[in-house]
Parts: C-alpha cells; sequence; structure tokens
C-alpha cells in the first residue's frame, strides 16, 4: 500500500520565522502534534508539541523562532513509497509522525494513528 493512500493531505503549517507560541497555540487550534515549518513551498523542517513545551520553559522562550528550534533534518519518505517503509522508520526511530515529501515540496504527513487504522483495516478488527 502506498503511503499517499493514508497520508493526511490537510495540512497545517508554519513558517520559520513564526514564534515559537504561535506554533503551540496552531497545535492546540488544530487539536494536532507536529508541525510542517515551510518556506513558501518549499519543506524546511519539523517541529513537535514536546519540543516546542521544553522551549517555552526557557527564559525569554516565547520569543524564541521556530527556526531555532525545529528540526531542520527530519526524516521524510515520499508518497510512492510503501506504508511497511513509514511504520518501519517510526518504529526505528521512536517517531510519531513523519513528513510526506515529493521534491522538495510537503505534499503531507503520515502518522502512527494513520498506519494503525490500515492495519485495523487490513484485519477486519472492526468488523
Amino acid at each position: 500500500m502506498k503511503i499517499k493512500r493514508r497520508m493526511a493531505r490537510k495540512l497545517i503549517t508554519i513558517p520559520p520565522q513564526a514564534k515559537i507560541i504561535d506554533a503551540l497555540n496552531i497545535l492546540h487550534q488544530h487539536s494536532i502534534r507536529h508541525l510542517p515549518v515551510v518556506e513558501g513551498e518549499t519543506f524546511v523542517g519539523f517541529i513537535t508539541e514536546a519540543e516546542i513545551r521544553q522551549v517555552l520553559l526557557l527564559p525569554g522562550g516565547s520569543d524564541i523562532t521556530v527556526a531555532e528550534v525545529m528540526n531542520k533534518n527530519p526524516v521524510t519518505i515520499g508518497p510512492e513509497e510503501n506504508l511497511e517503509e513509514a511504520a518501519r522508520l517510526i518504529y526505528h526511530y521512536k517517531l510519531s509522525g513523519i513528513p510526506v515529501v515529493d521534491q522538495g515540496k510537503l505534499v503531507g504527513i503520515i502518522t502512527v494513528g494513520d498506519i494503525l487504522a490500515e492495519f485495523i483495516e487490513i484485519m477486519g478488527v472492526l468488523q
């Protein structure tokens, strides 16, 4: 099964120059835990709620920009890769989600929940 079939396509993103406090507000507003960082249409990084919370504990943390904290070289995967590869990467790197990138452009996110949903569908657990 290809990742593009299960990935989330409605993406909430943030620019690198945004403040960390704005990133946290976006996460809470949309009930998400991952925030891709894009500049124009180019994917430039990834930040998680856990990383944001750690920074906000620092003195002056709310004035820090996303660019200063984001992972500039996160694990990514392409939309044509198999879901099994995403599961392997998530397990190996202990991630909860992976940005799906095609030619430098963010096209989706695949999460543990997406993979679990596919597993449940294949196994017929809810039928």
